[in-house]
């Protein structure tokens, strides 16, 4: 339970990154974002799809083992090994159900529907383009925060590790938190940039 906490909080971080990056920058543009009962609907659609990644990405790291130093170095690059890669390569490959799962679901948050108006259309095509867009930007980030986080800067075992706990320590947490966050963060940037962009474009849509 401790441990669905602290990734619980690593989804509101993900949250605040994407309302700050995202959001944020469009309100400056005078935008109204007067949501109507529809966009709320699938807000808390979306955020429920959040808290399935969290619960799905959660039991993947129980699963995989994540727990002590050791440990989870030796899970992750047995992970890693499927694809012919490393511990860093494990990240990604257990992050990738969760990420999947994520992504269907979104796509059936924001599917398409011809009895819908023009605009509802286009601004739940741009969520779903956004969704994959988030997945994919997070998988990448996720090896540049690991290298540059932690005491000790690159991708070897020891910047692995010291990257890691430095991620985890955002939350108060260690290697294993860190661990969780970097494989949680595709599938929980995927819902968040997906209902983001669905928003704004919405939004801007607007006459």
């Amino acid at each position: 339970m401790q441990g669905l906490f602290k990734v619980a909080i690593s989804l509101f971080l993900v949250i605040i990154f994407t309302f700050t990056t995202v959001v944020k920058p469009a309100t400056a543009l005078s935008i109204d974002f007067n949501v109507d009962n529809e966009s709320m609907e699938l807000y808390e659609t979306a955020k429920k799809v959040g808290q399935t990644a969290i619960a799905i990405t959660s039991a993947t790291s129980a699963a995989a083992g994540l727990s002590g130093g050791a440990g989870i170095m030796s899970s992750l690059a047995g992970a890693g090994a499927v694809v012919g890669g490393g511990a860093i390569a494990g990240i990604g490959v257990l992050g990738a159900g969760p990420t999947a799962v994520t992504t269907m679901l979104m796509d059936q948050v924001l599917r398409d529907d011809e009895n819908l108006a023009s605009s509802e259309r286009e601004a739940r095509a741009v969520g779903r383009r956004m969704t994959a867009v988030g997945a994919t930007a997070a998988s990448a980030g996720a090896a540049s925060a690991i290298a540059v986080s932690g005491s000790v800067t690159g991708l070897s075992a020891a910047g692995i590790t010291s990257g890691l706990a430095a991620i985890g320590t955002t939350v108060g947490g260690g290697m294993a938190a860190g661990a969780t966050i970097t494989i949680a963060a595709p599938a929980v940037a995927a819902a968040a940039v997906g209902y983001g962009g669905y928003q704004i474009w919405k939004q801007l849509s607007k006459d």
